[in-house]
């Protein structure tokens, strides 16, 4: 799928009279190489990024083409020509301020989304080694002791990682991006398939003290009643969980982040319906169920549309349907399909709404008249809109038996 059009850049080239003038403007080049990329076209991209280099040799422009190009190594996993790349910067940018940042930042695509913290060091330490009176290089250290400490959360080594962001809060107390480290690494212990919600809960409580006015204060203060929650449904503590959450909608409303803290929640029972329908506890996994789709209601119905609404109709939509209500699961469906058609489930949306129909035909709730002409277009856009998807066949299919 196309994540952004071309047509919504190039149209504009066409407004300002510049469509000829684009391929000699290198602010414009950078952008319509950005678009290439975002479109996953990373090899156009790579041509205008070059381009840019030879053509404005020594420009910020070419410098940060020659960044640019680096990341698209990252991203495309051609790790030879990381460092090569990196090397043409040094020897091209050696006396611009600028260098340092470009060099930081390449490092910070190894992190994420790679998670190669060994790679990601080994930039660092050029930039600390090379720029040792630079301000990244401060920042360096302090992303370096960062991923010493992630490393151990992940080989569950937690006395050695408490040890480790001790010293990091006291090596770097003064450096104003520690918050926002240390909330990284609270996030980590959240995401633990051990589930440290207590290790997070106190991460947070140490961000609130540190500098109760930092951004990632404020947003720790949510996570800590979201981690008393957590820990309260994983213990299957219902009552006091339902509780919590409503108190904590109250105290929240508001929070661009509430609903995204809400619908975790939702998404916590149903991985323990899931559970427990894998061990045949049919009784115990419908009853998850109902309290995941009582918090999915919350969000959806009450909360406002956020960058997660999405994902809350699709759980939703499929949480309803195991439930049996067809009716309520093709709204949740079809509310995806109507507003976020780019989304990369939306084709298994629209094929759901075809399937709920079918069901509901098959059962006799809805006449065989009535539900052909629902199947039939769902199946019908998702053939137009989705060609690629993994239901094609089975519309096509469906769609030649019912002519």
């Amino acid at each position: 799928m196309i994540k952004k059009s071309l047509f919504v850049l190039l149209p504009l080239f066409v407004f300002f009279g510049i469509t000829e003038q684009c391929f000699a403007n290198p602010y414009l080049q950078i952008k319509l190489a950005e678009t290439y990329e975002e479109n996953e076209d990373y090899e156009q991209a790579e041509v205008i990024y070059k381009t840019i280099v030879a053509d404005y040799p020594v420009s910020d422009y070419a410098l940060k083409a020659q960044q640019k190009l680096a990341i698209l190594y990252i991203l495309v996993e051609r790790d030879s020509e990381v460092q090569l790349a990196i090397n043409k910067l040094n020897s091209d940018f050696s006396g611009n301020s600028r260098l340092p940042a470009a060099i930081y930042h390449i490092a910070g695509k190894y992190e994420w989304p790679r998670k190669d913290y060994d790679k990601a060091e080994t930039i660092y330490q050029q930039v600390i080694q090379q720029h040792p009176n630079s301000s990244y290089a401060i920042d360096a250290r302090l992303m370096i002791a960062k991923m010493n400490t992630l490393r151990l959360i992940e080989s569950e080594q937690y006395s050695a990682a408490q040890s480790a962001t001790d010293k990091m809060a006291t090596d770097f107390s003064a450096n104003v991006r520690l918050p926002q480290m240390l909330y990284n690494i609270a996030r980590r212990y959240d995401e633990n398939p051990r589930k440290e919600y207590e290790k997070a809960k106190s991460l947070c409580q140490q961000i609130i003290q540190r500098n109760p006015s930092n951004s990632f204060a404020i947003r720790a203060r949510l996570d800590v009643p979201k981690m008393d929650i957590l820990s309260l449904v994983e213990s299957g503590e219902d009552a006091a969980a339902k509780a919590a959450i409503d108190k904590l909608i109250t105290d929240f409303l508001g929070n661009s982040r509430l609903p995204n803290v809400v619908s975790r929640f939702a998404w916590q029972y149903k991985d323990k319906a899931d559970e427990k329908e894998n061990q045949g506890l049919a009784e115990q996994a419908e009853n998850y169920r109902q309290k995941a789709k009582a918090i999915w209601k919350i969000v959806l119905e009450q909360l406002p549309v956020s960058g997660v609404t999405a994902e809350m109709c699709l759980g939703a939509g499929d949480c309803y349907r195991k439930l049996d209500e067809y009716e309520k699961s093709t709204v949740c469906y079809q509310r995806l399909v109507d507003n976020y058609t780019e989304h990369k489930m939306a084709w298994h949306a629209l094929f759901m709404v075809g399937r709920n129909y079918e069901t509901l035909k098959d059962s006799g709730a809805i006449s065989k008249s009535e539900a052909d002409l629902k199947i039939k277009a769902a199946y019908e856009q998702l053939l137009e809109k989705y060609p690629d998807c993994l239901a094609t066949n089975i519309a096509k299919h469906w769609l030649s038996r019912n002519k």
